[in-house]
């Protein structure tokens, strides 16, 4: 590509001259230099990249009386490189990709190595990014409201409102103010109290209006000091299927009292109380029909059908 050969040393040297250490019980082993090498379980369209490029994966294989997905195994025997002859069939094979067979460096095979993954310090088969996931995040001792919000009945949309809610971290006009966003700090459903999480979930007049009502269909007591003491008396509740619905319909609750907030700060339609649990309860029972997992629920327990 025309690079000047100073640049090319460079980036070479970049590349070949790095060293590397590797950290086991706390004691840190080595400098030493990168190399590499292959596994019988590697593909072979990784190991005849060259030849590869030369023509399709699908056809080299072919020409080889090779599986396009065959491993580097199946031309391993005894310790040794077998290499099949192109398909003497095919009447139109490239000199060139008999020229590079013949050419082909194998690399030498080691019978006394047995291939390790450690993670962690433990023998595995295999590592996912679930376990590099774990092994990165900060664990934290789980909340006590953690089950209200993540279960396997949630709508996933629904949930993660709510576990900003949650954490606070709702862009509530308080919230706003001190990062010097706003100066009006006025609740848009009541238009009485500072517009906090717990305000505008649990201590507004018009979102406790409408909790109410809700507290009512479901025949429960919800009604907490906080936001979060509302989830905690959901989550005891003692009816398993009661317990289920409570939770997933304060999760809804949540959502859409948050929307009718947001309708009202972009003057956009606004609804009363009366018609915003309207909303939600349609809301509810559409998502109760819709999921296998909720119909089991109701069905276990027709009296629970609103």
């Amino acid at each position: 590509m025309g690079f000047n050969a100073t640049f090319i040393f460079w980036i070479k040297a970049c590349i070949c001259t790095p060293k590397f250490s590797v950290k086991l019980n706390g004691i840190v082993h080595g400098y030493f230099a990168g190399a590499q090498g292959i596994r019988q379980e590697f593909v072979l369209s990784n190991l005849f990249s060259q030849l590869f490029r030369l023509t399709s994966a699908t056809t080299s294989c072919f020409l080889l009386l090779l599986t396009s997905n065959a491993m580097v195994s199946v031309l391993l025997h005894s310790g040794t490189w077998v290499l099949p002859r192109p398909n003497s069939r095919h009447h139109h094979i490239d000199p060139l990709i008999l020229r590079w067979l013949d050419r082909f460096n194998f690399p030498e095979v080691h019978l006394d190595r047995e291939d390790k993954i450690l993670w962690a310090g433990v023998d595995v088969t295999k590592v996912t990014n679930w376990d590099i996931w774990n092994s990165l995040r900060n664990k934290e001792h789980e909340v006590s409201w953690a089950p209200a919000v993540w279960n396997k009945l949630v709508i996933y949309r629904y949930a993660h409102h709510q576990w900003v809610a949650c954490h606070g971290r709702l862009p509530t006009l308080a919230r706003l103010a001190r990062f010097g966003i706003t100066s009006t700090q006025l609740c848009y459903l009541c238009i009485g109290g500072t517009e906090t999480d717990n305000h505008i979930l649990r201590h507004c007049p018009y979102s406790a209006c409408v909790l109410g009502m809700i507290s009512h269909v479901l025949k429960v007591h919800i009604f907490g000091d906080s936001w979060l003491h509302c989830l905690e008396l959901a989550l005891q509740i003692s009816d398993r299927p009661l317990r289920a619905l409570s939770l997933y319909c304060l999760q809804i609750f949540c959502y859409h009292i948050w929307r009718e907030r947001n309708s009202r700060a972009h003057d956009k339609e606004w609804f009363g109380p009366q018609q915003l649990f309207d909303g939600i309860m349609v809301d509810f029972k559409a998502r109760l029909s819709g999921s296998l997992k909720f119909t089991k629920i109701v069905c276990s327990r027709p009296d629970l059908i609103f």
